[in-house]
């Protein structure tokens, strides 16, 4: 079978899982990383027949997807800006939001000196610390996570793009730990947050493929992690320092009073691409 016939083949059969349009990304993920062409590359050898290997790889990789594993598991690694970073059900899949964090730190902290420092609280994959050091190389980076399975992932991404980084374990749920740890000019997180509850309105391939230690909080505590950062931040934040967040868009002036009531000033609430409140800075 061509790759021209089975790309049509595949589109039909993953629209009754997602929309067209995903159809068809999903699919040209899947043949690109099945051949190891590009979108031009596959178009121009669009009636090379596949192998048996080859159709018998993307045949299982339908099954997967049937059963509502994402594709970025299924291939193991998932786009950020420029980067390909390597994830598994160990680590969340990495949004496209968290890039908009990400550059808005470049873009509070591009022109300052070097020696700057950066923590990245709740690494997961690395995207947010490794592509902050992709911009910003005279940083100095340090990522934590809880999960030693997540830390392995993203020492992989950091090696495989000869990045620098300071990786340790940490709970930050857990203040006795926090002593171990320096002052930062910068603290950034994308935490846990979103409340158990809203499980019942998320896609099947989110909520029961990503890792829940990393998506969910208690119904009745939605800001826990928030609360906690701040006290870390109030602690570990150096003057002048910034703290950015990632947040649940219907928690925007909740986390905003959150942080003034643990003194943080000049805080800013911002939109993300899509128009939704997604992120907050704010300084010490």
């Amino acid at each position: 079978m061509t790759i021209k016939t089975y790309q049509k083949q595949l589109i039909k059969h993953l629209q009754s899982l997602y929309d067209k349009g995903e159809a068809q990304t999903i699919t040209q993920w899947l043949l690109e990383h099945i051949t190891g062409w590009n979108r031009l590359q596959l178009i121009q050898q669009k009636e090379t027949v596949l192998t048996p290997k080859q159709i018998n790889w993307l045949e299982e990789a339908c099954q997967r997807l049937d059963k509502n594993e994402p594709i970025q598991y299924i291939i193991g690694e998932a786009p950020f800006y420029d980067l390909s970073l390597k994830v598994n059900p160990s680590v969340l899949i990495p949004r496209p939001e968290t890039e908009e964090l990400v550059f808005w730190v470049k873009e509070s902290w591009e022109n300052r000196q070097k020696g700057k420092s950066v923590l990245d609280i709740g690494t997961g994959s690395g995207c947010i610390a490794l592509l902050t050091k992709h911009l910003l190389p005279q940083m100095l980076v340090h990522a934590v996570d809880i999960s030693p399975t997540a830390l392995e992932v993203a020492k992989e991404n950091a090696n495989k793009y000869q990045l620098e980084l300071h990786f340790s374990q940490l709970d930050i749920l857990e203040p006795s730990n926090w002593t171990k740890h320096d002052s930062y000019d910068v603290i950034i997180s994308n935490p846990p947050y979103i409340p158990q509850k809203d499980q019942t309105i998320m896609e099947e391939r989110v909520y029961l493929q990503e890792p829940s230690i990393a998506l969910f909080v208690p119904d009745d505590d939605p800001l826990l992690f928030y609360r906690q950062i701040a006290q870390f931040a109030q602690q570990h934040l150096k003057p002048n320092g910034e703290l950015f967040l990632e947040i649940h868009e219907q928690y925007g002036h909740h986390t905003s009073v959150l942080l003034e009531e643990y003194g943080f000033q000049k805080i800013i609430l911002q939109k993300d691409l899509s128009g939704r409140d997604r992120m907050i800075k704010a300084s010490i």
